[in-house]
């Protein structure tokens, strides 16, 4: 790593204890910079906000890569290659999100492909257990730079998310509390060599508004008129408790319900049940 590399200096940092989707605070005072700049980056992914507001509208960040040694000889398949070990960092300009006195800095982490534990059709290819974060914030002044790296100090919290899979979905309680905040854990470096992110991201595009096809027995199926990647916006009335599950499918059955085939039925779990 080079001295002008934007992450010399910074600590991967993760929370304290197991966590399915944790929140790393970092709470900073400043003047009002001329210029801001964030470079960060997740295993698996992150979403970085500044005061409450997001540092991008990129998704699924960062891309996915070799990050790291891992068991390749129980893959379904066969993978003789020596491998590059290499984690992509991202650099944002932020200089509209940092206020003049105190601010907020957040990195929430989700499993990604680093963690991947569940869906086992090409074997174990989870790359670690314990999702982290390194960061660092410049701040641009007309006489100097100032630097905010992680190293420790930080705090995290649970979010709502209480369990995340690329394949199999999210959970999100709506109701629960954050809990108390918790000290991070300092983290050993990662033998991924930190390169700058390039190419274009995956973004929001596009609104589509889905056509109610037929409802029954407090089942709807919708219909977006097209395949397409996203995520689902919905506003939905209920009692303290209930709750709203969420399925996709890319064509229904002959009665009109989802066909789960065309969307990756049949994956094999860590239980070796079959979904």
């Amino acid at each position: 790593m080079t001295m002008s590399h934007p992450l010399r200096d910074c600590r991967w940092i993760a929370a304290s204890r197991p966590c399915q989707s944790p929140v790393i605070k970092r709470r900073f005072l400043c003047e009002k910079p001329l210029w801001a700049s964030l470079s960060v980056t997740g295993l698996g992914y992150f979403e970085a906000r500044i005061n409450g507001k997001s540092v991008t509208d990129h998704r699924f960040q960062p891309v996915v890569s070799e990050y790291g040694p891992r068991d390749l000889s129980k893959l379904s398949y066969p993978l003789f290659d020596r491998l590059t070990y290499r984690i992509y960092y991202c650099t944002y300009d932020v200089t509209a999100l940092v206020d003049c006195g105190e601010n907020l800095l957040t990195v929430q982490l989700g499993n990604g492909f680093y963690c991947q534990h569940q869906r086992r059709d090409e074997g174990p290819v989870s790359y670690g257990d314990t999702l982290k974060t390194i960061y660092c914030l410049t701040l641009g002044y007309p006489d100097r730079q100032e630097r905010i790296c992680s190293d420790g100090s930080e705090v995290w919290q649970e979010s709502r998310i209480i369990h995340n899979n690329l394949f199999l979905g999210e959970v999100h309680d709506l109701g629960r509390e954050p809990g108390q905040e918790q000290p991070v854990t300092v983290m050993p470096d990662e033998p991924g060599i930190l390169s700058p992110q390039i190419g274009a991201p995956d973004r929001e595009v596009r609104t589509l508004k889905p056509v109610l096809l037929w409802e029954k027995n407090g089942l709807r199926i919708y219909d977006a008129g097209e395949n397409i990647s996203g995520t689902v916006r919905l506003r939905v009335n209920g009692e303290q408790g209930q709750w709203v599950m969420l399925r996709f499918a890319e064509n229904l059955t002959e009665d009109g319900a989802l066909d789960f085939a065309s969307a990756g039925s049949g994956t094999t779990l860590k239980s070796g049940v079959p979904q």
